[in-house]
């Protein structure tokens, strides 16, 4: 086996979808470093972004070291370049999101004989279970590994932490605690419109600056915005949730608390496949009177689908009638996913198995 500890690793991401991309990135190199306590290398092209997720990083710094983790800024392929060099040789590189390597750092994994990844966006559809970790040879002689994070234990799982830990959620009486952190969309001021209508005492808390508050209603709030590092204990506050993005999606999952995902939407509406892959994973947990309600308010809230006010009242009637039963339906998956591997622990299990001339440090 190679000794693991004296590895070190470099990820590449450039931010497309604002915090999740960033989310991931940072968390992955946050996991990495803190499990196989190897050096790490994180090249992220937005300050701005990881700056929010990340208070102790300064922007005015091309180069830096936060919580043991080397930052670099990418800019220009000179700059980087000579930012690098004053980096230990990358016994495996990270590429997030298919953001495409410089030449310059291909040629420096064929001649370290480094382990390439590109880890992948999450998804729940099959195909990625059936593509994970398969190897693809590049222009340049070597190959590039495909990692999908996934929901079964077939995929590359689920970033998490070693100490969290699972909790239970206590049944919820009277108004609801809702938190928001969603893209813009028309849908947002008709779902507001029936709440107020069917559950007027609802409080609800608006992350980010997408979504317009409600006028003249003192139980719509903007919320402030959090790190990182407190975003798991934010959640923890909040009855119901509807999230976006990746990081916070999957942070989501593991309060076990009543949720919708509003996806990053895509061209021709690709998203919605995505959308449908995941749901029905989860819905084999749901009471079967909750399926259909919460399915269609999701495809209206992804733009699959245009409901009627009437429709639209009684699907969300539905579930805040049996809210403990959506609760609980959501404290089942969140068992399933923590009954399983990490994508950290994972990912570090394939490396044990690649051969010592796959990992030059070994």
């Amino acid at each position: 086996m190679c000794d693991l500890n004296q590895t070190t690793v470099w990820i590449f991401c450039r931010v497309i979808d604002n915090f999740g991309d960033a989310g991931v990135a940072w968390r992955l190199a946050k996991n990495l470093q803190h499990d196989l306590s190897c050096q790490m290398v994180l090249v992220i092209d937005n300050f701005t972004t990881l700056g929010r997720l990340l208070p102790e990083l300064n922007h005015q710094a091309i180069q830096q070291k936060v919580n043991q983790i080397n930052i670099i800024q990418w800019n220009d392929e000179h700059t980087l370049s000579g930012s690098l060099k004053n980096m230990p040789n990358p016994d495996l590189v990270i590429e997030t999101f298919a953001c495409e390597l410089p030449d310059f750092v291909k040629e420096i994994i064929l001649q370290n004989k480094a382990l390439w990844l590109n880890w992948e966006y999450l998804t729940a559809e099959n195909w990625a279970e059936d593509m994970h970790l398969l190897p693809s040879l590049q222009a340049n002689g070597a190959n590039k590994y495909f990692y999908f994070m996934g929901f079964s234990e077939k995929s590359g799982g689920l970033l998490r932490e070693k100490s969290l830990l699972p909790t239970a959620a206590k049944p919820v009486s009277g108004s609801l605690k809702t938190y928001i952190f969603a893209y813009s969309s028309n849908t947002w001021q008709k779902w507001f419109a029936c709440w107020q209508k069917i559950m007027p005492n609802m409080t609800v808390s608006l992350a980010g600056n997408q979504i317009r508050l409600p006028e003249n209603n003192a139980c719509y709030r903007q919320a402030v915005f959090v790190p990182q590092s407190q975003f798991d204990d934010l959640l923890a506050q909040f009855d119901f949730i509807v999230v976006r993005g990746e990081d916070s999606f999957v942070r989501t999952q593991y309060t076990g608390k009543p949720f919708f995902w509003h996806i990053y939407p895509q061209e021709n509406q690709a998203h919605i496949a995505k959308l449908h892959a995941f749901w029905q994973k989860v819905y084999a947990y749901f009471p079967p009177e909750l399926v259909k309600a919460h399915a269609r308010l999701s495809d209206e809230l992804n733009g699959a689908v245009v409901l009627s006010d009437t429709e639209r009242t009684q699907n969300f009637m539905i579930l805040f009638e049996n809210f403990n039963k959506w609760q609980n339906a959501q404290q089942q998956w969140q068992a399933y996913l923590f009954s399983q591997k990490s994508a950290n622990e994972k990912l570090i299990a394939w490396l044990n198995s690649q051969s010592t001339s796959s990992i030059h440090a070994c």
